[in-house]
């Protein structure tokens, strides 16, 4: 069995049936789509993928195998707005270090428009094909199609031809922003080579014999196989692809569009080809911990650490006083360069100490040597970042890790720890970490799932508002910063504190009259392991000749608009945390004034208590106090697009009972 087919998660793929698309690129072809306006795939698309194709090719060469690939697209720009910078600009990256590198060739580009109806070609210059270096293993050749404008065929190919084989083959994307009329994937390789396919989509591939068998069966998405004693060849074809966008509140589109990964698994007839593969979660255990800039650095010895560590380290300390402050010394002392790095930037640690600066690998990876080195067991976690394509429990691919923390085991309890950023707190992951499926790399290595139904966040505001007279009030204001909006405002406060105020002045923007802002404290800016906290004065006065007071009993807003405006919504919605907000206004009402009828108590919930808002306001007129409650739990954070809707129409009637207005009337005598 030449491929292994595992398929991923079910995803939104819809496909629009028209006639039968001739794959004839002559003038005639170009002619016809520089005339067209529009499309009935998607009458309001932006642009059209008119004909897509990626060829792969692994030969025997040498000693070893070559790959290339070749890339041939062609687009139809329907609108001025997407002329300049979305088709017309093209980048391709390749590898370009000295072990490793690849040549483009046969790079070609044309623009068709129509003039005085006659088509007009505008050939890519090779002056304007330009090539930059993006660091040390990768480079990218950048050009803009000419004479780009509403109307354009664009028409361009390369080819890619590799030094080396990846293991891990050129994706296939099948679904993307803008409607597809046809897309295809070739492949042509040794026969000896097998393969894992990692398959997202709804519409099975067919196999049919010829293109056109698949043309009689009017058939959308299909596969073209043959096979000789030396040779296979391969062609996916699917035609009529609609587009797919992004949405609010979503993790990362790539986890839901019609992909294909195709990745080597092994080789039939070299067993110590077969050495090199990785086709399970344990071999890539192996695979890492064997690897120069991962496994070995945990394991080299780490004189270097000594004094660093005695001076840590006190005798008789609990093993958590010892990773709290041997955390707390790598988050204050390191900067991180790049927060998406499987590997150690380089194969010596001792340089990433000696510099106090790295990846997330490197330093995270130095964290674990140091807690190891401490007698505490540390092993490090691997994973891919929220708002990238998650990895997958099924089969590992290499190329969706890109980022590293460290998990510290003490008796039956587990601390993720990430020391990249000086605002992180002990036991706490970036959010962007909670993005399912992770790997635990040891000699018996274990998956973990990083859900974001496991992080909480709780924000708390107070407001104490009295009055000094009928035409100043003083306002007191106390805010407890969750932990992801502490360290948001950590960074940002901790560089210019006149952002401070800047913040004050924001929150107080819905207040009417001469509004001024004093005595700004704010608490444990630079303690990271405690809560942030915010406090400062308001005084606002007004024209105490005013018969009536208006007051905005929402002088925080949980959200200021609903974020799901859209009729429709075709994807799951994902918040990054469990949230749970309240707010409270303590208002001590003098004598002269009297606050009319209240707003109603109001209660919006959405399913069993997933999400959940309450809003109450009570006056004791025995007391003269005021008081006004509100808090919103969310308790969910994933919910089908069939739940889109109802959770609409939760923020929607939300957002209206964030916008009470209190009136009092002035009592004269």
């Amino acid at each position: 069995m030449k491929f292994l087919y595992i398929y991923g998660i079910p995803v939104l793929q819809l496909c629009y049936c028209q006639a039968a698309f001739s794959q004839q690129f002559d003038d005639n072809f170009f002619k016809e789509n520089a005339l067209k306006t529009s499309y009935a795939i998607d009458k309001e698309a932006d642009a059209i993928v008119l004909y897509e194709k990626i060829d792969v090719v692994i030969n025997r060469e040498g000693y070893g195998n070559m790959e290339q690939y070749t890339v041939h697209k062609i687009i139809k720009n329907l609108k001025p707005s997407t002329s300049l910078h979305n088709i017309a600009d093209v980048k391709i990256s390749y590898p370009n270090s000295d072990h490793f590198f690849a040549n483009i060739s046969n790079l070609k580009g044309t623009t068709y428009n129509m003039g005085g109806g006659v088509l007009i070609k505008s050939e890519l210059s090779k002056k304007d094909i330009l090539e930059t270096k993006i660091n040390k293993g990768f480079s990218e050749r950048v050009f803009a199609m000419p004479q780009v404008k509403e109307g354009s065929v664009i028409d361009y190919e390369y080819t890619l031809r590799f030094n080396g084989i990846f293991s891990l083959l050129p994706t296939w994307e099948i679904q993307e922003k803008y409607p597809k009329l046809k897309t295809e994937y070739g492949l042509t390789c040794p026969s000896n080579l097998t393969f894992s396919i990692i398959w997202q989509g709804l519409i099975p591939f067919s196999d049919y014999k010829s293109e056109a068998e698949a043309a009689q069966n009017n058939a959308l998405a299909y596969r073209i196989y043959s096979e000789s004693i030396d040779e296979l060849h391969v062609r996916w074809v699917e035609k009529d692809i609609f587009a797919i966008k992004n949405e609010p509140y979503l993790s990362c589109i790539e986890n839901f569009v019609a992909r294909q990964d195709i990745q080597i698994s092994g080789n039939v007839v070299n067993p110590f080809y077969n050495r090199r593969m990785v086709t399970t979660w344990e071999e890539m255990d192996a695979s890492l911990l064997r690897e120069n800039n991962f496994g070995k650095i945990i394991d080299e010895p780490d004189r270097f650490l000594n004094d660093a560590m005695d001076s840590l380290v006190q005798p008789g300390e609990t093993p958590i006083a010892k990773a709290k402050a041997i955390f707390n010394f790598t988050r204050s002392n390191f900067n991180c360069r790049n927060y998406s790095a499987l590997y150690c930037s380089n194969d010596d640690i001792k340089k990433t100490f000696k510099n106090r600066s790295g990846n997330d690998a490197d330093i995270n990876l130095l964290l674990l040597k140091m807690l190891r080195k401490a007698g505490l067991t540390a092993y490090p976690l691997v994973m891919t970042k929220r708002g990238d394509i998650r990895a997958t429990e099924k089969y590992p691919i290499l190329g969706r890790l890109n980022y590293v923390v460290c998990v510290l085991q003490i008796d039956s309890d587990a601390y993720f720890l990430d020391a990249t950023d000086k605002y992180m707190p002990f036991g706490v992951l970036p959010e962007y970490c909670y993005n399912g499926y992770a790997r635990l790399v040891a000699p018996v290595g274990s998956g973990e799932n990083l859900s974001t139904e496991d992080v909480k966040e709780n924000n708390i505001f107070y407001f104490n508002i009295y009055w000094q007279n009928d035409s100043l009030v003083k306002i007191e204001v106390n805010e407890k910063m969750g932990k992801y909006r502490a360290m948001a405002f950590r960074k940002e406060w901790a560089k210019d504190d006149k952002k401070v105020k800047e913040y004050a002045q924001k929150e107080s923007a819905v207040l009417k009259g001469d509004v001024s802002i004093s005595d700004i404290q704010v608490s444990h800016l630079n303690e990271p392991d405690t809560d942030l906290l915010l406090n400062y004065t308001i005084e606002m006065k007004f024209n105490k000749n005013n018969k009536l007071y208006y007051f905005n009993a929402n002088l925080v807003k949980f959200f200021e608009e609903n974020p799901f405006k859209s009729a429709h919504r075709y994807l799951p919605i994902e918040f990054p945390f469990q949230t749970y907000d309240s707010y409270t206004v303590h208002m001590k009402v003098p004598k002269f004034y009297k606050p009319e009828e209240l707003p109603p108590p109001a209660l919006i919930t959405y399913g069993d208590g997933d999400m959940k808002f309450k809003f109450l306001t009570e006056y004791n007129a025995a007391s003269g106090v005021l008081s006004v409650n509100k808090t919103l739990a969310i308790n969910s954070t994933t919910y089908s697009s069939g739940s889109y809707e109802d959770i609409r129409s939760f923020f929607e009637k939300m957002n209206k009972e964030e916008n009470n207005i209190i009136t009092f009337n002035k009592i004269t005598e």
